[in-house]
This record gives C-alpha cells, structure tokens and sequence, in this order.
C-alpha cells in the first residue's frame, strides 16, 4: 500500500513538473513574439518597519549552596526491650470461621478427628457453625495446644 501512495506521488510529481515546464516555455514563446527587451532591470523591494533582531538576554547562573549535612554516627545501639511471653490463649487475635474450618480439615484429614470431636464437646454443638464468633480465639488455641496449625 506504501508503495502505491508513493507511485501516485512520483506520478503527480512528474505532471506538475512537465505542466511548469511548458508553462514555462509557452510565457518564453510570447515574451519573444512580443519583442520585449531579454533583461528587465528588476527593482529590490524596500523595506519600511524592518522586524528588529529577537533581544537575547544571558541567564543568570546561580551558585549553589554547600550544606554540609551533619555527621551520623556509623553505629547505633538501640536498646532491646525484652518481649513479654504471653501465653497462647491470652493471645488477641480475631479468628474467622474459614480459618477454623481449614484447620479442623486439615486436623480430620491428618487422622485427628476425636481433637475436632472434643471442642464440638467442650462447646456442646455438633457443627463449627454453632460455635459463637466470640469464642473463636478459644477454639483455635485448642486446636494450638492439640498441634493443629490454625
């Protein structure tokens, strides 16, 4: 397709020249049948308002300022606080229902269904779905103590 717009270009280009062309030598026919003189003295226009030249002004350089930053020393000792052991079931930390499901599969498919059988004991429900929300924490500290990764 670029080869067919630069063909027709060529081709336009091509006319308009051969069109100048004897354009040219039909004004060089007349100009000769009419015995005008070859040369004209040709006048140079004058210009009234000459356009002044753009005024380029230098910018300005600017030093810059040298601040020192202050001296850090290479080495910091930052205390160590101790960290407080507190035991599993104190812990706060919002359980959801999934997680809970999750771990009790993965405490049925290990072959650990009496620790599952014994929190829907201590609990009275016979479904993870009964077991209170508030009560989460609690089941998966159980489950914690019983080895189950929760």
């Amino acid at each position: 397709m670029l080869e067919t717009i630069l063909s027709n270009i060529n081709s336009n280009l091509e006319r308009i020249a051969n069109h100048l062309e004897n354009r040219n030598e039909g004004e060089i026919n007349q100009k000769e049948n009419t015995k005008q003189p070859a040369t004209m003295p040709v006048s140079q226009p004058t210009v009234r308002n000459p356009i002044p030249a753009p005024i380029v002004q230098p910018i300005p350089t600017v030093n810059p300022i040298n601040v020192q930053s202050p001296a850090v020393p290479t080495s910091v000792t930052v205390p160590q606080m101790p960290t407080p052991q507190v035991p599993v079931s104190q812990t706060v930390e919002g359980f959801t229902q999934e997680q809970l499901a999750v771990a009790m599969s993965n405490a049925t498919a290990a072959g650990r269904h009496d620790i599952v059988q014994t929190i829907f004991s201590t609990f009275k429900v016979n479904a993870l779905m009964e077991i209170k929300p508030e009560n989460y924490n609690q089941v998966a500290t159980m489950l914690r103590e019983a080895g189950i990764q929760v």
